[in-house]
């Protein structure tokens, strides 16, 4: 009766453990059929994302593209808004043309426009990148004046061909302009100071090339530039080996074409017209007039003598003192034969006139002085 009982018992926890185990493993197999249904719709929503990923890939992508596209056309009209402007502004009056170029005539002025060109893109290419530069030049001078200049200096062949000279720089290009603007007093310095005023302040304006380094009446002009802030669109263009006095001091980006312009001033050193330097006599024997002593004495520290300021009042006083306007420059002339002490005496005021076809007195003085007193 106890084995029985032992034996129940024993099938009875077996039992119990067993329908325990049965519930535990069908819990774990419904588990896992809940775990695969759901890795399966995770699978699923997985490859929507990846489709959707895929697609928005794509489309970032595009939209990149588009981007770069964009900002491309963006810096293109800013350039385009900004521009590549560069305006040459050039003295003619005292920035000249080589003799080698002007006695070419058409040839040579086109000659002149290239190789300007050329050097100012070659410069500005080195110095600040290569772009699409548009390049105008200005040359304001007084064509009456520069070819008188050019005569007096012996230079026949160079002022007979300016004019075509002249026609083949400006028909070099189509923004290259050589301007006569007339015998008015400064009238060249007046239009560059401004076009260099007017063009500075332009958003398109990228550089201003001033070909104005031999006059320093422009240094005020341009310290006022680079005061209202535009020092880094200034470069300066030397045409004579030297500068004004002045230019050099306002630290600016210097560029030199060879071989373009006269290196000097016509007349430094001897420019002094041929026929008021013919005149045979001993540059270190000074002239006096008659019964005056040399420099030194007491006669010679007090006289003064008073120079006529033209040459029409120079030869009407002459013709006062019974000489002859016409000079022997081989060192006499037809009144020598009369002495007089009497200095001559200016004209009135009124009677002034400047001839632009006659020589500058203003810069031979001592010349003038000297024709003067040697016809008393």
């Amino acid at each position: 009766m106890i084995l029985v009982n032992d034996e129940l018992i024993h099938n009875s926890r077996a039992g119990r453990h067993l329908r325990d185990l049965k519930h535990e493993i069908s819990e774990m197999l419904e588990a896992e059929a809940s775990s695969l249904k759901t890795i399966e719709n995770l699978n699923d929503q997985l490859e929507l994302y990846k489709r959707a990923y895929a697609d928005a890939n794509a489309e970032n992508k595009k939209n990149e593209k588009i981007k770069i596209e964009v900002e491309k056309q963006r810096d293109d009209l800013e350039s385009q808004l900004k521009g590549y402007r560069i305006i040459t502004l050039i003295d003619g009056d005292g920035a000249i043309f080589s003799k080698d170029l002007l006695a070419q005539g058409q040839p040579g002025g086109d000659i002149a426009a290239r190789r300007l060109s050329n050097a100012i893109t070659s410069h500005l290419n080195e110095k600040y990148g290569v772009n699409q530069y548009q390049i105008w030049v200005y040359i304001f001078f007084n064509k009456c004046g520069l070819l008188n200049t050019l005569r007096r200096h012996g230079l026949d062949a160079q002022s007979s061909r300016f004019d075509d000279f002249m026609a083949g720089f400006n028909m070099a290009a189509e923004r290259f302009l050589m301007v006569d603007v007339g015998n008015a007093k400064e009238a060249a310095d007046a239009k560059i100071k401004v076009h260099l005023e007017d063009d500075i302040r332009l958003s398109q304006t990228y550089k201003i090339i001033f070909g104005g380094c031999h006059d320093n009446g422009y240094v005020t002009t341009l310290r006022s530039q680079i005061t209202a802030g535009y020092k880094n669109k200034l470069i300066l263009l030397r045409t004579y080996d030297d500068a004004a006095t002045g230019v050099t001091d306002l630290e600016l980006p210097l560029m030199a074409v060879p071989d373009l312009f006269m290196p000097q001033k016509l007349g430094t050193g001897g420019g002094i017209p041929p026929a008021l330097t013919n005149r045979s006599h001993s540059p270190t024997t000074p002239m006096f007039p008659p019964g005056l002593s040399p420099r030194g004495s007491t006669a010679a520290s007090t006289w003064r003598p008073s120079i006529p300021s033209t040459y029409s009042s120079m030869t009407q006083t002459i013709s006062k003192q019974g000489g002859t306007s016409e000079f022997d420059y081989h060192g006499s002339n037809a009144s020598n034969e009369q002495k007089d002490d009497v200095l001559p005496k200016p004209m009135s005021p009124r009677a002034r006139h400047v001839n632009p076809d006659l020589v500058n007195f203003h810069d031979i003085d001592c010349n003038l002085v000297q024709l003067t007193v040697s016809s008393n």
